[in-house]
């Protein structure tokens, strides 16, 4: 159901959106948390997650509870659900959608190209927005692309791959947590003058991304046997010059793949004997995200079968 919602329906609107709420709980606390040192600010950083994940995950808990679908493999379930489990499982399977995004992915990916096909480089540019944090205001062309295919790469892992993952592992709570932990990361998880306080949820982050980033890796090779060899030798060659640990595979195996130079400004190359990506390649890694969120759901939906 889950799956299905996200495919046909895509994003809930921003105020029902649990995700927005988690975020808005880092908005408002962060402003407050101290910078100087390391222990208060990284002590503040922890309460911050831990509030946060709490506040995802406690629902998630309840409704696993009380409907068993939404347990994880290793727990019984123990009978069926009845009428009156609807709601609840309605309820549960639209939590795990938020946890994941396959089709708004795709659809910023495409937006960015669009602007990009029509000349309008300024739109490009703002539309990029919704897939990377980097400065944009003077990004030429090839940059813009090299971001779109990067995010795509990276994305497919933390945002798709990553929370279907602890779903399976978890539950549904598996997923609510990973999905605020990476949010908080996302919010607080940058050097500077928020580095202790976003290293707790850096560090968790890394610690639940490690498999399922290497995963999506995986996939990408899986959907182009015939690219596995250079995709694989760019990833080993390559992958430790993004800061990164987890979002450097993913990233540096699709650079092998389609045979592009991924470049983020003063940060990292890969691929550097390789031409910049074109309109063609970011189509190509389009169609490798899709059909990486397309295994991955074929993957998961025969696994729960299968149990």
């Amino acid at each position: 159901m889950a799956l299905l919602a996200d495919g046909i329906l895509g994003e809930p609107p921003r105020f029902a959106h649990p995700v927005v709420g988690v975020g808005k709980i880092a908005e408002k606390l962060i402003p407050l948390s101290p910078t100087r040192g390391r222990a208060r600010p990284f002590a503040c950083g922890m309460g911050i997650t831990i509030l946060g994940a709490i506040a995802f995950v406690l629902p998630a808990l309840l409704i696993s509870l009380e409907v068993p679908l939404f347990l994880p493999f290793w727990c019984e379930h123990e009978g069926g659900i009845s009428p009156s489990d609807l709601p609840l499982l309605l309820l549960g399977a639209f939590l795990l959608k938020t946890t994941f995004a396959g089709r708004e992915l795709l659809r910023a990916m495409r937006r960015v190209e669009e602007a990009l096909e029509r000349g309008e480089i300024e739109r490009a540019r703002e539309r990029l927005r919704d897939l990377v944090g980097r400065p944009r205001e003077e990004l030429p062309p090839p940059k813009i692309r090299s971001a779109v295919v990067e995010s795509g790469a990276e994305n497919l892992a933390d945002g798709f791959v990553a929370p279907l993952f602890w779903f399976l592992i978890l539950g549904l709570p598996g997923a609510a947590l990973y999905r605020a932990v990476n949010t908080m990361d996302a919010m607080m998880g940058y050097r500077g003058r928020f580095e202790f306080l976003g290293k707790f949820a850096a560090r968790f982050d890394d610690i639940l991304s490690f498999i399922p980033s290497r995963l999506a890796a995986f996939l990408l090779l899986l959907l182009r046997p015939r690219r596995a060899l250079r995709g694989l030798a760019t990833a080993l060659r390559d992958r430790k010059a993004v800061p990164s640990p987890n979002a450097r595979w993913p990233i540096a195996m699709i650079s092998g793949i389609l045979q592009v130079r991924l470049e983020k400004e003063g940060v990292y190359v890969l691929g550097r004997d390789f031409p910049p990506p074109g309109e063609r390649e970011v189509r190509e890694a389009e169609k490798l995200v899709l059909g990486g969120i397309l295994l991955w759901s074929c993957g998961i939906v025969l696994w729960e079968i299968m149990l």
